[in-house]
C-alpha cells in the first residue's frame, strides 16, 4: 500500500480504487483536497507530524466516532481556494440534496451534496463532485484512474459563491502531456444546475465596472492605499505588445503606465496645467481608459494597505470579465483566480462583496 501522501503528485483527489471507509478517508485527508493548516484544527498537533500521520489519525478518530463528519466538513468547505465565481440573488428555498457526510468515505456520483451548516455563522454550504478520468503512467505502462473534483458552493440570502483549485491532468493514454482541466466548461452548468434546486434568479455582477470604475476611483487615488498593476490580457495590439493573429496576447503594463506618464505630461503642458497632483490625475484617467477601452479580457492588480510604510495585504486577483461567452475557454466565464497569499477565494470573495 503507497503512503498517503504519496498518492499523486496532482494537485486534485486521485481515487486508485480504495475501499470504502477508513482506507479512502485516509487518502482523501492526505491528498490537495485538505491542506496542513484544516488537518492540525481538527487533529491535536505533535511534533514531527506529516501530513501523512494527521491523515491516519484523522481517519482513525472518524471511524471510530471521536470526531463528528460536520466539523470535518465544515473545516473542508471553508478552505480558501484558487478560484471563485460569484453571482448575486435571492434563494426561495434551501433544499436538503445528497447526504454530504459520505463524501469523506467513498467516491460518490457527480451530484450535488448538502448543505453543510454553521449555526454560529448561519451560513450553508453544497458540495458538488465531478468524476474526471485520467491516465497514470509508470514507465512504459499506462494504468487509468479517476480525479474527484470538488466545488464548492456558498448560499446567503444574496450571493452565490462557487469556489474550487483547478489541476492538470493526462486526459488520453496515447498523448503524452499533462493539460488544464477546463473549468469553464462546467462552472456554468453548476450554477445552472443549482440554482434550479434554489430557485429565486442569479445574475454575475458587472465585475469589469466594479474594478475598472468602483474600485478604481476609492482606491487608486488614496494614498493610505497602493494599487499595482499586473497583468492585462487583451485581443489589441498595442504599447508594448506583439500582436497575435488569434487569441488573446498580454499587454506590458509597465510600458503602458510610461506611455500614459509622458501623455499626461504632454497635454498638461499644452494647457498650462503644472501641478504634479493635476498631472497625476490625468495620467490614471489615461491609464484607466486604454486598459478598460483596449479589449481587455481579463486584469490582475493587488491593493496593500498603506501603514507607517509598511504594506498590508487586502486583496490580490486575476479578474475574467467573461464579456466574450462566445469563446470556447477561460474568457467566456466571469471568475476570479485569487491569490492565496491574500486569503484566497475567501478573503477575495468578502472583498468584492463589501463592495457591491
Amino acid at each position: 500500500m503507497p503512503r498517503a501522501g504519496g498518492q499523486s503528485k496532482l494537485n486534485a483527489f486521485v481515487d486508485l480504487g480504495y475501499s470504502p471507509g477508513r482506507d479512502f478517508a485516509k487518502f482523501l485527508f492526505a491528498s490537495p483536497e485538505f491542506n496542513v493548516v484544516t488537518l492540525r484544527r481538527l487533529v491535536k498537533s505533535w511534533k514531527g507530524a506529516r501530513k501523512d500521520d494527521y491523515a491516519s489519525e484523522l481517519s482513525s478518530q472518524l471511524e471510530n466516532g471521536n470526531i463528528a463528519p460536520k466539523r470535518i466538513l465544515r473545516a473542508w468547505v471553508t478552505q480558501p481556494r484558487r478560484w471563485l465565481s460569484l453571482k448575486l440573488g435571492n434563494p426561495k428555498v434551501l433544499p436538503r440534496l445528497e447526504p454530504p457526510d459520505q463524501l469523506l468515505t467513498s467516491f460518490g456520483g457527480d451530484q450535488w451534496y448538502g448543505p453543510v451548516l454553521d449555526q454560529d455563522q448561519n451560513a450553508r454550504w453544497y458540495i458538488r463532485t465531478q468524476t474526471v478520468p485520467h491516465w497514470r503512467v509508470s514507465g512504459k505502462t499506462a494504468t487509468q484512474a479517476r480525479i474527484r473534483w470538488t466545488v464548492i458552493a456558498e448560499v446567503s440570502d444574496s450571493h452565490l459563491a462557487l469556489s474550487w483549485d483547478n489541476f492538470t491532468h493526462k486526459e488520453l493514454e496515447e498523448h503524452g502531456g499533462l493539460s488544464q482541466y477546463q473549468f469553464w466548461n462546467d462552472i456554468p452548468f453548476f450554477f445552472s444546475d443549482l440554482e434550479g434546486d434554489l430557485g429565486g434568479t442569479w445574475e454575475h455582477p458587472v465585475l469589469h465596472k466594479l474594478v475598472l470604475d468602483d474600485l478604481w476611483s476609492a482606491y487608486m487615488m488614496n494614498p493610505e492605499y497602493a494599487w499595482q498593476h499586473i497583468r492585462i490580457r487583451a485581443e489589441r495590439s498595442g504599447v508594448a505588445l506583439s500582436a497575435r493573429s488569434a487569441g488573446v496576447a498580454e499587454v506590458d503594463v509597465e510600458g503602458l503606465a510610461k506611455l500614459t506618464r509622458k501623455l499626461a505630461e504632454s497635454a498638461s503642458g499644452a494647457v498650462g496645467i503644472q501641478a504634479e497632483r493635476d498631472i497625476r490625475k490625468i495620467d490614471r484617467a489615461l491609464l484607466r481608459t486604454m486598459i478598460r477601452d483596449w479589449g481587455t479580457n481579463s486584469y490582475e492588480f493587488s491593493i496593500d494597505r498603506r501603514d507607517a510604510g509598511k504594506y498590508g495585504k487586502l486583496f490580490r486577483a486575476h479578474c475574467y470579465f467573461g464579456l466574450r461567452p462566445e469563446l470556447e475557454n477561460e474568457d467566456s466565464l466571469q471568475h476570479l483566480m485569487c491569490s492565496l497569499a491574500y486569503g484566497g477565494s475567501k478573503s477575495a470573495q468578502e472583498f468584492i462583496l463589501g463592495h457591491l
